[in-house]
């Protein structure tokens, strides 16, 4: 017998770098700043050059966290939506790419569309400007500390009743 345990802290920590990881692609994507978004785990590639390491206020992370926050609630509700229709995980969704999104069926389609336009709108009403915002989601793949000021902000959003 085959017996998997998991600690509610490793759990946690791989929930919240899952959480991490699925919005810094989304960020991404509304930004352009990924290629695209696969249902595959793979690893973030970015086509951006690296920026000097900048030091963000805890009022700027904590800004950053719930917005993204935010857009991975909307994305998994908009992919789940999506799988309903299609019958499988969509591959290969990038809202910087229209191509990608015209295979899908018009209802499923106007899904992605709409999910792209609300990750914007969010991004840009996070009291970042874009440029912060870009800047954060750039850092945070290479740096360990704002990602771990990320994964704490995000924890605090989690545990705040709804």
């Amino acid at each position: 017998m085959l017996t998997f345990t998991c600690s509610p802290s490793r759990l946690n920590r791989n929930l919240i770098g899952a959480v991490i990881s699925s919005a810094l692609a989304a960020i991404g994507l509304v930004c352009g700043v990924i290629p695209e978004l696969s249902w595959d785990i793979i690893p973030l590639k970015f086509n951006i050059t690296a920026h000097s390491q900048q030091n963000f206020s805890d009022a700027q992370v904590q800004n950053y966290a719930r917005a993204i926050w935010q857009i991975e609630q909307n994305r998994q509700r908009a992919f789940s939506q999506i799988r309903q229709i299609i019958g499988r995980n969509p591959s290969n969704l990038a809202c910087h790419e229209p191509k990608s999104l015209r295979n899908l069926p018009r209802k499923a389609q106007k899904i992605a569309v709409d999910f792209c336009n609300n990750s914007k709108k969010i991004a840009q009403n996070s009291g970042l400007s874009t440029t912060d915002f870009n800047r954060i989601t750039q850092q945070a793949t290479s740096d360990r500390n704002l990602t771990q000021r990320i994964n704490n902000a995000i924890l605090q959003i989690r545990r705040q009743p709804k």
